[in-house]
């Protein structure tokens, strides 16, 4: 009995760490693009997709706000090389939980699907079913000088 209980000392916390260093891996890195991820571009008309590069012009002065239960990869100022730049929390905005005054965009991970919905000075307008892994970029809105996006319904797709 007293080698069983030795025995288990010994190997659970290697099964357990097996078990972490495995989940830990899974999530996707910042900074190593998959081939497997596309590009979206969210503007005025509409979402379009488009080769693994960013959009030339500047990042729109605004906010992303994160109104899912889980943390959210978010862009501010766009990198062909990144994903994102830092994991924006349930409930925040990247204004006030970062500090930006900018906001490029948002990257939505393998398996799951969001709704982003976009402000245009009235009322929230639903911007599409968002179907990851994508990374989904900003064009700035011309028609205003903030723009506010909004992540909403995220669920496993």
């Amino acid at each position: 009995m007293r080698y069983w209980r030795t025995l288990a000392t010994l190997v659970v916390p290697v099964i357990a760490m097996v078990t972490m260093s495995a989940a830990a891996s899974a999530a996707p890195n910042p900074d190593t693009p998959s081939p497997d991820t596309r590009t979206v571009v969210l503007g005025s008309d509409g979402p379009v997709s488009v080769a693994y590069i960013c959009v030339s012009d500047p990042p729109p002065a605004g906010y992303v706000s994160n109104e899912t239960s889980v943390g959210t990869g978010v862009i501010h100022i766009c990198n062909p090389n990144k994903l994102y730049d830092a994991v924006l929390s349930p409930g925040q905005r990247t204004d006030g939980q970062f500090g930006w005054g900018t906001s490029h965009g948002f990257y939505i991970g393998d398996g799951y699907c969001v709704t982003p919905h976009k402000w245009n000075g009235s009322h929230w307008i639903p911007q599409g079913l968002i179907e990851g892994p994508t990374r989904v970029v900003f064009h700035n809105d011309t028609a205003q000088s903030y723009d506010r996006w909004a992540l909403r319904g995220l669920h496993r797709c």
